[in-house]
C-alpha cells in the first residue's frame, strides 16, 4: 500500500466511518483453554460447532498456566494467557479453563452449552448496530483500536 494512499485512508476513515451504514460483523466468541485441562475437551467441541456458524468469530487460545502441572501444553503461549488476565481484570474474574469470553462482555464455563447458548444470544440482541474504532499513528506504526474497553483496560491495541 503506497503512502499517500494510506494517507488518504487515514484521513478519511472518520468520515467514512460516520457516514457509512454499520456492516453487519460477527459476535466475537473466545476459548481459553489447555491441553493439560480434563473439563476442556467438551469445550472444544463446542467451539468446533461454534466455528461453523456464520454470525460468529470463534477463537481458541492456550493458556500457559496449566504447563506447571506436569503437562506442556504444545499450542499455549503467553499472549493467550495475558489476554485472559486482562478479560479477568475487566470482567471481574478469575482465570479458570474453560473459559469462554461472548464479545469481551460476558464470561461462562465453556463446557456449560445452555449457558454458553444463552450468554451468545444475550450479546447478540445487545449488540450494537456498530463498533468503536480508533485508528492512530504511534512510532511510525499504525495502530487500530477495536471496542470502546480495550482503551480502558490498559491502552492495548492492536497493529
Amino acid at each position: 500500500m503506497s503512502p499517500r494512499f494510506t494517507f488518504l485512508l487515514l484521513a478519511l476513515a472518520p468520515v467514512m466511518l460516520v457516514s457509512c451504514p454499520a456492516l453487519a460483523r460477527p459476535l466475537v466468541v473466545e476459548l481459553f483453554t489447555s491441553q493439560g485441562c480434563s473439563s476442556c475437551p467438551p469445550a472444544e467441541a463446542l467451539l468446533g460447532e461454534l466455528a461453523g456458524r456464520d454470525d460468529l468469530l470463534t477463537l481458541g487460545f492456550h493458556v500457559t498456566y496449566w504447563d506447571d502441572l506436569g503437562w506442556k501444553d504444545t499450542a499455549s503461549f503467553a499472549g493467550a494467557t495475558e489476554r485472559q488476565a486482562t478479560y479477568a481484570g475487566h470482567l471481574g474474574e478469575g482465570n479458570v479453563t474453560p473459559q469462554l469470553v461472548i464479545e469481551g462482555r460476558k464470561s461462562v464455563v465453556g463446557s456449560r452449552r445452555a449457558e454458553a447458548a444463552s450468554a451468545i444470544a444475550a450479546a447478540q440482541a445487545e449488540m450494537a448496530t456498530g463498533t468503536e474504532i480508533a485508528v492512530a499513528r504511534r512510532n511510525g506504526r499504525i495502530a487500530v483500536t477495536v471496542g470502546s474497553w480495550w482503551r480502558r483496560a490498559r491502552s492495548s491495541s492492536w497493529t
